[in-house]
């Protein structure tokens, strides 16, 4: 039986907001108290002091943690001549963002001790490079494209950016389109996951596999024996949270500011807005000094407790795929919620039951005042909110199918 799952992340893995951090983070915590050996290897920028920053909160999850240091040198390689093989061998960009021959040699050499004893779990695309070494050794594993990249860049052209960028995303979309549809097959990969039913029904429809590999769904979720029962004072009445460096946040964060607020501010001055997260953009950091009811708080230390300090969570996403951990962190710590459609299906959320939904800045602007008002309603979409998750969105029960039908 299995018992060692080595998780290979593509980026730094704290703090664990959102994204393949968040998941590889949640499972790892999951599996070591049920007795596996954890083991998180990740790939980034500055990777050493990251680890000497934050070992202490990642051995809470991870058994071992090993880094691979991408280097001014990986980057020279990279923009010069890994960048190339888009256009030679057709792939997509993010297949080849952070990879050189010097990572992989790196990667071969942490690998090498581990045996068909093991499991590795990679997390996005971008780790394609290492698939066929973990083959090659014979190692089961499994592949997480957490989301669909080809349906994340389709909503990405539907909005006004700049002409070079739409050029650049239209070519990047044809490529990440014909991967997803050709993802290679592997006789040790026992699966290819992602969050959302939505994005696997994608997958699922385009994928074209000479052999069976199963499509499975592995959801975000939260974890209910570690929330705190404390009641914070509402310091904030709206508070949007998540990565400020992620394309879809920066959108949504820009929409609600420039688009939603002037409307809430028309009925209520006073009202106050919390913008959090790990390392905003220039663009939300600027447009934040707009209206001195905006907060901004970079790298919060204690996300929950942010969270428990407001009356309302909003997710206003326009572009963006998989789910948004963001809505159901929230619904667990009893927050009521305003998103788009966009941002609700994915999770199977109904409006007026769980949260409430709005897809134009006026009505998403009176949902809002809504709940801040109507204390009934809000506590209504708490309870049933509160209570899907518990059935859907726990943890314990997403990391025991896993085990079932991924890590056996």
């Amino acid at each position: 039986m299995i018992k060692k799952i080595i998780y290979v992340l593509p980026r730094k893995p704290w703090p664990p907001y959102a994204g393949q951090a968040k998941l590889a983070y949640s499972r790892a915590k999951i599996l070591k108290e049920l007795g596996y050996e954890t083991i998180l290897i990740f790939i980034s920028r500055n990777a050493k002091n990251i680890l000497i920053e934050n070992e202490k909160e990642l051995l809470q999850a991870f058994n071992k943690v090993k880094f691979i240091d991408l280097s001014n040198l990986d980057i020279i390689y990279i923009l010069f001549l890994s960048l190339p093989k888009t256009f030679f061998k057709s792939l997509p960009v993010r297949t080849q963002l952070i990879f050189s021959e010097l990572i992989i040699r790196k990667f071969k050499k942490i690998i090498k001790k581990y045996n068909k004893n093991s499991f590795i779990h990679f997390y996005s695309a971008s780790t394609f490079p290492l698939w066929k070494i973990i083959e090659s050794q014979k190692i089961p594993f499994a592949i997480d494209l957490v989301d669909s990249a080809t349906l994340n860049i389709k909503r990405k052209l539907n909005l006004k950016i700049s002409l070079l960028n739409y050029l650049f995303w239209k070519f990047e979309y044809k490529l990440t389109k014909n991967f997803e549809s050709n993802l290679p097959f592997f006789n040790f990969c026992r699966a290819y996951l992602s969050v959302s039913k939505e994005d696997l029904k994608f997958l699922k429809t385009e994928v074209k596999f000479k052999k069976s590999i199963p499509l499975i769904n592995a959801s975000v979720g939260v974890n209910l024996n570690n929330l705190t029962n404390i009641r914070a004072e509402k310091y904030y009445d709206v508070i949007f949270f998540g990565s400020l460096w992620y394309e879809p946040n920066i959108n949504a964060v820009i929409w609600l500011i420039n688009k939603v607020m002037k409307y809430v501010w028309r009925e209520n001055k006073k009202i106050k807005l919390l913008i959090a997260g790990s390392n905003p953009s220039k663009a939300i950091t600027n447009i934040c000094f707009i209206n001195k009811n905006i907060s901004l708080i970079r790298n919060p230390k204690n996300m929950e407790k942010l969270i428990r300090s407001s009356k309302v969570s909003v997710a206003p996403m326009l572009s963006g795929s998989g789910q948004q951990n963001k809505i159901i962190e929230a619904m667990s710590l009893d927050i009521p919620v305003v998103t788009t459609s966009i941002a609700a299906k994915p999770l199977e959320l109904v409006n007026k039951e769980h949260l409430l939904v709005a897809d134009k800045p006026k009505d998403f602007a009176n949902s809002i005042l809504d709940l801040i008002i109507n204390k009934n309603l809000s506590q209504e979409l708490i309870k049933n909110s509160k209570s899907l998750i518990h059935e859907k969105y726990n943890w314990n029960k997403l990391v025991e199918n896993l085990e079932k039908k991924v890590y056996k």
